[in-house]
């Protein structure tokens, strides 16, 4: 004790970051003022809680001479003062890097560093998140995206206590330059062409789908010819006299907002061999969906060719997607994927080539139509005390970790998918719930609940519900890998996202719905996919941390595996052939494919045939031998 202090204040409660100020706000807070004595008993208190404490001293003037803060364990237990991560909003334009840091307005309720733990993020799904474990974070957006995004991270303290928040992410929009692409016409030997709208911007595009027109002032003129530009795309040109070979100039597109882009175009004589022509498409699908496009209706449909020459896309040339998957056939028929939770527009470009070798280009646009998403549901997991009512407040509640990918709010159904079943349990809309255990209940009790965004879709999440100090089950999550077709065996770390509350060591104890093969190795799934197979795969493994509770076993818990094969192309089989045919006889044609084959159903050629005897050579697709 300090003889120069009159008295004492000592402040006390079951919650960190005790004041004198907040202690009747604080759980279990209870002040105890003017303490004459240097010891205070304290009675009623909860053996089972961590305490935070707060003593000051007075001196004799009436100021304050003293004041410290002691933290104390629970009986036969450690602190247990979790740390608090709030939600964080950003904004930042199209095509935009976000750099921040999610850890600025975290609060920590024990002494200590704060840290993320990386083991633990849910990924934004429209964009690129790398953070570190100090909250730095760095995000980069697709490309041309615009719209809502959202990531979730896990806060740790140095108790190895955890909390989680959403960062929601606003893309604004801006104006992207359209896309001028070349063209090529065909003039009579009297050198006059009359091109009618949409002429040069048929090929044209803007992947903000905003109106264009042609500069009526040409970029550069002509050096054969008299040209006249007009703002809807047409133009008329009038060349020498029986020109022979070619003329060009180039030409400005713009866009409703004044983005510019500049194209070429190239006038031949009809003694030329003149390319396609090709028209832009226009396609659309749902969020999610898969885009199937024949032949006829196919990229190739609209084009055409001034020479009447057959034409097929070039396979030598190709401008990708940005946000999806292309798979593009010759005869212009093609399949879209588009990436998970992707709508807005994407682009990609094809070149047809004719049979004499010339190409035109032209930009095909597509539209995803926005499909609801559902919300994200995680699971949760809390420790209550035996006999006590645990009550659970809409901050540290069932919603705290759970976002939408849509605008709006999530709200909890007051109705439990499956419910407790050794105590009372009461739902509240904004996630808040309270549980009174059964009297003498000792052990796990859980329950499933669903939320609901503001489009009406859903999702659902499991609780675990511990009395303290009983054995938590481990956290089985989802994975989902890309593998290649007829790829070796890969070793799969399932357990890298997987934990325990309790820090005891997980084990892989099961494998089901085995599609090729698969063993356990080293607490990692060596997988090998099926000869021959692409598509998904879905296994199911069972993880555990090999203790009992009540009398409900071991603590077994089970997720998905998602497998995605993508396929590659395979060697075709060649297999033997022979003939029989007389001395001296003439040449003979040999289909020597007939017996062959391709299990990607490609079209086989003959490259090469010799022969030890005897001449070989190929004809028409064909073996000609000639004894």
């Amino acid at each position: 004790a300090n003889p120069e202090l009159n008295r004492y204040n000592v402040y006390i409660a079951t919650q960190a970051g005790v004041s004198s100020t907040n202690i009747n706000e604080l759980e279990n807070g209870q002040q105890f003022l003017s303490i004459q004595d240097t010891a205070l008993s304290i009675t009623e208190s909860l053996t089972d809680k961590s305490y935070q404490v707060l003593i000051t001293g007075v001196d004799g003037s009436g100021e304050s001479g003293f004041a410290n803060t002691i933290n104390i364990a629970p009986v036969g237990g450690e602190l247990a003062f979790a740390p608090e991560a709030n939600a964080d909003q950003f904004q930042i334009s199209e095509d935009q890097t976000l750099q921040g840091n999610v850890l600025t307005n975290d609060t920590n309720q024990y002494s200590g560093d704060l840290r993320v733990n990386a083991d633990a993020l849910i990924l934004p799904q429209h964009g690129t998140l790398n953070i570190n474990e100090n909250g730095d974070f760095t995000y980069i957006p697709i490309a041309n995206f615009n719209g809502e995004d959202a990531f979730s991270y896990q806060v740790a303290n140095e108790l190895g206590m955890t909390d989680t928040a959403v960062v929601e992410i606003t893309i604004l929009a801006v104006n992207d330059a359209p896309i001028a692409l070349d063209n090529t016409y065909n003039i009579t030997n009297n050198g006059a062409l009359v091109v009618l709208s949409p002429g040069l911007l048929i090929n044209d595009s803007d992947i903000d789908l905003d109106n264009l027109t042609v500069d009526t002032t040409p970029v550069s003129e002509p050096t054969r010819g008299q040209l006249t530009l007009f703002d809807n795309g047409g133009f008329e040109y009038q060349g020498e006299q029986n020109m022979q070979g070619e003329d060009s100039f180039q030409y400005r597109v713009v866009d409703a907002q004044g983005a510019q882009a500049i194209a070429n175009v190239t006038i031949v004589s009809s003694n030329t061999n003149v390319a396609p022509i090709t028209k832009n498409d226009s396609y659309s699908l749902s969020e999610d969906e898969t885009l199937v496009v024949t032949a006829a209706n196919g990229v190739l449909s609209n084009d055409t060719d001034p020479n009447n020459d057959s034409f097929s896309v070039d396979e030598t040339f190709i401008v990708a997607p940005t946000h999806g998957q292309l798979l593009l056939a010759i005869d212009g028929s093609f399949s879209y994927v588009p990436d998970a939770n992707f709508n807005g527009v994407d682009q990609f470009q094809y070149q047809a080539i004719d049979v004499l070798g010339a190409t035109s280009t032209a930009t095909v646009t597509l539209i995803i139509n926005s499909e609801p998403d559902n919300p994200v549901a995680q699971n949760d997991a809390y420790q209550f005390s035996k006999n006590k009512l645990f009550e659970v407040t809409t901050q540290n509640g069932l919603l705290v970790n759970d976002f939408n990918i849509e605008a709006g709010d999530l709200s909890v159904n007051t109705t439990a998918i499956n419910t407790t079943q050794n105590g009372e349990l009461t739902l509240k809309v904004d996630g808040s719930f309270t549980y009174q255990p059964d009297l003498g209940f000792i052990g796990v009790d859980s329950f499933t609940y669903s939320i609901s965004n503001e489009q009406g879709l859903t999702a659902t999440a499991q609780v675990t519900l511990s009395e303290s100090g009983v054995n938590t089950f481990p956290e089985a999550n989802d994975d989902q890998y890309t593998l290649d077709e007829d790829s070796s065996a890969s070793l799969l770390d399932v357990l890298a996202n997987d934990t325990d509350a309790d820090g005891d060591t997980i084990t892989i104890s099961n494998i089901q719905n085995i599609v090729g093969e698969a063993t356990i190795i080293a607490g990692k799934i060596q997988f090998t996919p099926p000869a021959n197979f692409s598509g998904e795969i879905v296994l199911t493994y069972t993880i555990t941390d090999g203790y009992s509770v009540g009398n409900e076993g071991i603590n077994d818990r089970t997720a998905s595996v998602t497998i995605t094969v993508t396929p590659v192309n395979d060697t075709p089989i060649a297999n033997a052939d022979s003939i029989t045919m007389n001395e001296d006889a003439p040449a003979v044609l040999v289909n020597v494919l007939a017996n062959d084959s391709d299990i990607d159903g490609d079209i086989l050629e003959i490259t090469a045939a010799t022969a030890d005897i005897g001449s070989a050579s190929v004809v028409d697709n064909k073996i000609q031998y000639t004894p």
